[in-house]
Protein backbone atom coordinates (compact mmCIF):
# COMPACT_ATOMS: atom_id res chain seq x y z
CA UNK A 1 0.00 0.00 0.00
CA UNK A 2 1.45 3.32 -0.63
CA UNK A 3 1.90 5.52 1.97
CA UNK A 4 0.74 9.18 0.80
CA UNK A 5 -0.03 11.84 3.13
CA UNK A 6 -3.25 13.09 2.94
CA UNK A 7 -1.88 17.07 2.08
CA UNK A 8 1.18 17.49 -0.62
CA UNK A 9 2.09 21.17 -0.84
CA UNK A 10 3.53 22.15 -4.11
CA UNK A 11 5.02 26.21 -4.97
CA UNK A 12 1.39 27.78 -5.49
CA UNK A 13 -0.87 24.84 -5.16
CA UNK A 14 -1.48 22.09 -3.13
CA UNK A 15 -2.79 18.36 -3.21
CA UNK A 16 -5.20 17.43 -0.32
CA UNK A 17 -7.31 14.58 0.18
CA UNK A 18 -11.08 15.59 -0.27
CA UNK A 19 -13.26 15.29 2.64
CA UNK A 20 -16.33 13.31 1.97
CA UNK A 21 -19.28 15.94 3.00
CA UNK A 22 -21.90 17.28 1.04
CA UNK A 23 -20.73 20.48 1.26
CA UNK A 24 -17.27 18.97 -0.17
CA UNK A 25 -19.79 17.57 -2.99
CA UNK A 26 -21.65 21.09 -3.58
CA UNK A 27 -18.09 22.82 -4.09
CA UNK A 28 -16.87 20.33 -6.42
CA UNK A 29 -20.07 20.49 -8.12
CA UNK A 30 -19.82 24.40 -8.57
CA UNK A 31 -16.62 23.54 -10.29
CA UNK A 32 -17.68 21.25 -13.13
CA UNK A 33 -20.44 22.70 -13.82
CA UNK A 34 -19.13 26.09 -14.38
CA UNK A 35 -16.82 24.30 -16.57
CA UNK A 36 -19.09 21.60 -18.46
CA UNK A 37 -18.72 22.63 -22.14
CA UNK A 38 -15.33 22.43 -21.76
CA UNK A 39 -14.66 19.01 -19.54
CA UNK A 40 -17.73 17.23 -20.84
CA UNK A 41 -16.36 15.82 -23.76
CA UNK A 42 -13.56 14.09 -22.01
CA UNK A 43 -15.01 13.08 -18.65
CA UNK A 44 -18.45 10.97 -19.24
CA UNK A 45 -19.47 11.48 -15.96
CA UNK A 46 -19.55 15.29 -16.14
CA UNK A 47 -23.19 16.44 -17.81
CA UNK A 48 -25.98 18.33 -16.27
CA UNK A 49 -27.73 15.46 -14.73
CA UNK A 50 -24.60 14.63 -12.37
CA UNK A 51 -26.10 15.87 -9.16
CA UNK A 52 -24.16 16.38 -5.65
CA UNK A 53 -25.68 13.38 -4.18
CA UNK A 54 -23.75 11.75 -7.47
CA UNK A 55 -20.63 13.46 -6.01
CA UNK A 56 -21.07 12.95 -2.65
CA UNK A 57 -21.53 8.71 -3.60
CA UNK A 58 -18.25 9.47 -5.98
CA UNK A 59 -16.58 10.95 -2.60
CA UNK A 60 -16.91 8.12 -0.19
CA UNK A 61 -16.04 5.61 -3.02
CA UNK A 62 -12.96 7.78 -2.86
CA UNK A 63 -12.45 7.44 0.55
CA UNK A 64 -12.75 3.62 0.32
CA UNK A 65 -10.39 3.00 -2.58
CA UNK A 66 -7.98 5.02 -0.77
CA UNK A 67 -8.34 3.41 2.63
CA UNK A 68 -8.11 0.05 0.20
CA UNK A 69 -5.13 1.19 -1.14
CA UNK A 70 -6.42 1.19 -4.61
CA UNK A 71 -6.56 5.05 -5.38
CA UNK A 72 -5.77 8.25 -4.00
CA UNK A 73 -7.95 11.18 -5.17
CA UNK A 74 -6.90 14.94 -4.40
CA UNK A 75 -8.42 18.03 -4.53
CA UNK A 76 -6.15 21.05 -5.91
CA UNK A 77 -6.56 24.11 -4.24
CA UNK A 78 -4.41 27.53 -4.46
CA UNK A 79 -2.70 28.32 -1.75
CA UNK A 80 -5.35 30.32 -0.67
CA UNK A 81 -7.60 27.28 -0.70
CA UNK A 82 -9.33 28.00 -3.58
CA UNK A 83 -10.90 24.73 -5.11
CA UNK A 84 -9.60 24.48 -8.59
CA UNK A 85 -9.93 20.62 -10.09
CA UNK A 86 -8.67 17.48 -9.25
CA UNK A 87 -5.59 15.26 -9.27
CA UNK A 88 -5.57 11.34 -8.74
CA UNK A 89 -3.39 8.12 -8.61
CA UNK A 90 -5.79 5.09 -9.93
CA UNK A 91 -5.23 1.71 -11.17
CA UNK A 92 -2.86 0.73 -8.70
CA UNK A 93 -0.91 -1.97 -9.64
CA UNK A 94 1.54 -3.52 -6.93
CA UNK A 95 2.81 -5.96 -8.27
CA UNK A 96 4.18 -4.21 -11.28
CA UNK A 97 4.67 -1.10 -9.13
CA UNK A 98 3.26 1.06 -11.71
CA UNK A 99 0.03 3.29 -11.78
CA UNK A 100 -2.04 5.72 -13.64
CA UNK A 101 -2.93 9.84 -13.47
CA UNK A 102 -5.89 10.99 -13.99
CA UNK A 103 -7.05 15.29 -13.77
CA UNK A 104 -9.03 17.96 -14.75
CA UNK A 105 -9.23 21.51 -14.42
CA UNK A 106 -11.92 24.13 -13.87
CA UNK A 107 -11.96 26.14 -16.90
CA UNK A 108 -11.27 29.24 -15.74
CA UNK A 109 -8.17 28.36 -13.69
CA UNK A 110 -6.78 26.42 -17.11
CA UNK A 111 -3.78 27.55 -18.99
CA UNK A 112 -1.56 28.83 -15.75
CA UNK A 113 0.46 25.65 -15.41
CA UNK A 114 -1.29 24.52 -11.97
CA UNK A 115 -2.16 20.93 -13.34
CA UNK A 116 1.68 20.94 -14.54
CA UNK A 117 2.83 21.70 -10.78
CA UNK A 118 -0.03 19.40 -9.28
CA UNK A 119 1.48 16.17 -11.48
CA UNK A 120 5.03 16.96 -10.96
CA UNK A 121 4.13 17.31 -6.99
CA UNK A 122 1.95 13.98 -7.26
CA UNK A 123 4.42 11.83 -9.09
CA UNK A 124 7.51 13.08 -6.94
CA UNK A 125 5.84 11.64 -4.05
CA UNK A 126 4.09 8.31 -5.74
CA UNK A 127 7.36 7.88 -7.11
CA UNK A 128 9.61 8.37 -4.05
CA UNK A 129 7.12 5.29 -2.20
CA UNK A 130 8.41 2.67 -4.50
CA UNK A 131 6.28 3.02 -8.01
CA UNK A 132 8.33 2.71 -10.90
CA UNK A 133 6.32 3.78 -13.82
CA UNK A 134 3.11 6.03 -14.26
CA UNK A 135 1.23 6.80 -17.24
CA UNK A 136 -1.31 9.31 -18.24
CA UNK A 137 -4.52 8.62 -20.59
CA UNK A 138 -5.45 11.45 -22.64
CA UNK A 139 -8.41 11.65 -25.39
CA UNK A 140 -6.58 12.31 -28.76
CA UNK A 141 -8.51 15.08 -29.31
CA UNK A 142 -7.53 16.86 -26.14
CA UNK A 143 -4.99 18.37 -27.03
CA UNK A 144 -4.53 20.29 -23.08
CA UNK A 145 -4.28 17.19 -21.44
CA UNK A 146 -1.89 15.63 -23.66
CA UNK A 147 0.11 18.99 -23.53
CA UNK A 148 -0.08 18.82 -19.56
CA UNK A 149 1.65 15.49 -19.64
CA UNK A 150 3.89 16.05 -22.63
CA UNK A 151 5.40 19.22 -20.24
CA UNK A 152 5.91 17.41 -17.25
CA UNK A 153 8.13 14.83 -19.15
CA UNK A 154 6.00 12.09 -20.00
CA UNK A 155 7.10 10.24 -23.45
CA UNK A 156 4.35 9.51 -25.68
CA UNK A 157 3.44 5.57 -25.70
CA UNK A 158 1.14 5.18 -28.61
CA UNK A 159 -2.38 5.81 -29.26
CA UNK A 160 -5.02 3.14 -27.70
CA UNK A 161 -7.65 2.96 -30.42
CA UNK A 162 -11.45 2.69 -29.54
CA UNK A 163 -10.35 3.12 -26.02
CA UNK A 164 -13.37 4.21 -24.39
CA UNK A 165 -16.71 4.78 -25.34
CA UNK A 166 -18.68 7.76 -25.31
CA UNK A 167 -22.64 7.06 -24.65
CA UNK A 168 -23.46 10.99 -25.63
CA UNK A 169 -21.47 10.73 -28.93
CA UNK A 170 -22.37 6.45 -29.09
CA UNK A 171 -18.85 5.79 -30.33
CA UNK A 172 -15.55 4.60 -29.16
CA UNK A 173 -12.91 7.01 -28.73
CA UNK A 174 -9.07 7.32 -29.10
CA UNK A 175 -7.11 7.84 -26.63
CA UNK A 176 -3.08 8.78 -26.20
CA UNK A 177 -1.13 7.56 -23.61
CA UNK A 178 2.19 8.49 -22.01
CA UNK A 179 4.71 7.37 -19.51
CA UNK A 180 7.26 8.29 -17.18
CA UNK A 181 9.92 5.97 -15.49
CA UNK A 182 11.39 6.80 -11.91
CA UNK A 183 14.98 7.96 -12.03
CA UNK A 184 14.24 9.59 -15.92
Amino acid sequence: MLELAEKLTGERIYLQRHPKTIAHAEKIMALVKASLPEISPWLGWATDKYAVEDMYEYLVFADSLWQRGEGYIYGIYLQDNTLIGNISIQNVDYKNRKAEIGYWMATQYAGNGYMQEAVKTLEKVVFAAGMHRLTIRADVLNGKSCNVALKCGYQFEGTLHGQLYAAAEDRYRDMNIFAKVAGK
